[in-house]
């Protein structure tokens, strides 16, 4: 089910990550988020995801102009369900502040039938995703920092997914040619407190000229309980088991 919300991702990782302060690593929140979906019980192999989403397919989507650094994007997808007016819907709204150094963002998403998808759908509200970020850029683009806090849960049984992230990062860019960044992210069962995560990573760039990077990313996941929150896409960990990875790369732009 190709169901992921356009606007939520757009918009959230423009809220808490550094352009000029961006690694791999830890590109903006989607490394909690997909560890929070991860820990929802998410296989890794579909697109339709317990908590939140990336792209809702035949979405209708507003983005207000900006007022003094202020906007608003509104979205509404159709479930398409003959007989049943909320089967299949998404809707989120999200808020955006820009000016001065500081970027606000401000997420509501809520989903009927995805968590888990239903042979038929019924309307059944059971996605959905908060979430605030913040960053702050100080001196221009050498160094910034930023915070971000959301809660995932299925509102028709909070017994099955109710879970809390906090995320924080910092940057700073030391030549026009490299650049250091940072992040933490927790997720915890509001169920179950014994289940929780905390994932720290850092990366480096170094650019070799205009085309060509050299990158390094070094990552520690601490998994507690059922936790098994992940370090690398893909490669999942066994809950309760704490990991490191590692990785040297180089990347060129042709």
């Amino acid at each position: 089910m190709d169901r992921n919300a356009r606007s939520h991702q757009r918009q959230t990782r423009g809220g808490v990550q550094s352009r000029a302060c961006r690694a791999q690593a830890v590109d903006s929140i989607l490394t909690a988020w997909l560890g929070l979906n991860q820990v929802a019980g998410w296989p890794g192999t579909n697109t339709n995801v317990p908590i939140g989403a990336l792209y809702d397919s035949n979405a209708l989507v507003y983005p207000s102009p900006k007022f003094y650094g202020a906007s608003v994007a509104l979205e509404y997808a159709p479930g398409g369900v003959p007989g049943q007016i909320q089967g299949g819907t998404r809707e989120s709204a999200v808020l955006r502040y820009s000016n001065y150094g500081l970027n606000l963002s401000a997420v509501y998403y809520n989903a009927h039938d995805t968590n888990l998808a239903t042979a038929a759908p019924t309307g059944l509200d059971n996605n959905r995703f908060y979430y605030f970020g913040a960053k702050y850029t100080f001196r221009g683009v050498s160094a910034s920092a930023s915070a971000s806090y959301g809660i995932g849960k299925n509102p028709s049984n909070t017994n099955l997914a109710d879970y809390e992230m906090i995320s924080g990062g910092l940057g700073y860019q030391f030549t026009p040619f490299l650049k250091v960044t940072s992040g933490f992210y927790y997720l915890k069962d509001r169920n179950h407190s014994a289940n929780h995560s905390s994932e720290y990573v850092m990366g480096a760039e170094y650019g070799l000229s205009k085309r060509t990077t050299v990158y390094a990313q070094v990552g520690y996941v601490a998994n507690r309980g059922t936790m098994n929150q992940t370090i690398t896409y893909g490669q999942p960990v066994a809950p309760g088991v704490s990991t490191t990875a590692t990785m040297i790369g180089l990347r060129h732009s042709f």
